[in-house]
């Protein structure tokens, strides 16, 4: 398991109550989809079971970054109130299981909280995650659900390499030491909506592709998950 260093990320309160007047009113339409409250109940989360989505851009004020600030489950309830479930989710592979604390659960705006201490105390944030089609998250370099590979080549000022599709560590991507290695953030692409023929079949399976080859760039995948923490991850 990945484990970030830990630092100090200080709250601007009047950002934060402005983005959660903000949240709540784009949510409030879809109380009756999601449960309030801590919920232990299992509740399967699915990577393979998402798909890419190219959506409108996103207006400003949902600000991922800003949500680095909280490193607890209980501070995340101090602000947010009963706005949370816990769910459990699956490392690739097999590899074991974790918990997650969903913010706005069921809901366009939901963000995953992963924990480094995912059991007891639910604390020491590793790593934030948004998956959630048509999500208005955007994180400060503005990368949102539905980026295109062309419009992160340009964010990253140089290309950068992708695993294929179809497999457990599909669409993962590599900055190449370009700008995004410096933001914390990690993205994972899908096919575009509809998108089938020979270029996508020829971007399959565990090797990499790079952005700028014609391939990559006649299917022009688009983010369909963002990853960000607050540094880079330690391995054991």
């Amino acid at each position: 398991m990945f484990k970030p260093v830990k630092n100090s990320y200080p709250v601007q309160l009047i950002s934060f109550l402005s983005m959660v007047i903000l949240l709540w009113c784009c949510t409030n339409n879809k109380s009756n989809e999601q449960e309030t409250g801590l919920d232990d109940s299992v509740t399967s989360v699915d990577r393979d079971s998402a798909a890419a989505h190219v959506v409108q851009v996103p207006a400003p004020g949902f600000p991922l970054d800003s949500l680095l600030a909280f490193d607890s489950e209980s501070d995340l309830k101090k602000t947010f109130g009963e706005k949370l479930r816990r769910v459990k989710g699956y490392y690739p592979e097999g590899m074991g299981e974790y918990s997650i604390t969903l913010l706005f659960a069921g809901t366009t705006n939901q963000v995953g909280f992963v924990w480094k201490d995912d059991s007891v105390t639910h604390s020491g944030l590793e790593y934030l995650t948004v998956s959630t089609p048509q999500s208005r998250w955007r994180t400060k370099s503005g990368i949102g659900i539905g980026t295109t590979l062309k419009e992160l080549e340009l964010l990253n000022q140089k290309p950068f390499s992708f695993y294929g599709f179809g497999w457990d560590y599909s669409g993962m991507t590599s900055w190449e030491e370009g700008s995004l290695s410096e933001q914390h953030v990690s993205v994972t692409l899908g096919t575009p909506p509809n998108s089938s023929g020979p270029y996508t079949d020829s971007i399959q399976g565990d090797r990499n592709f790079q952005s700028s080859s014609q391939i990559a760039q006649r299917v022009n995948p688009t983010v369909w998950e963002i990853v960000l923490r607050r540094s880079e991850p330690e391995y054991d």
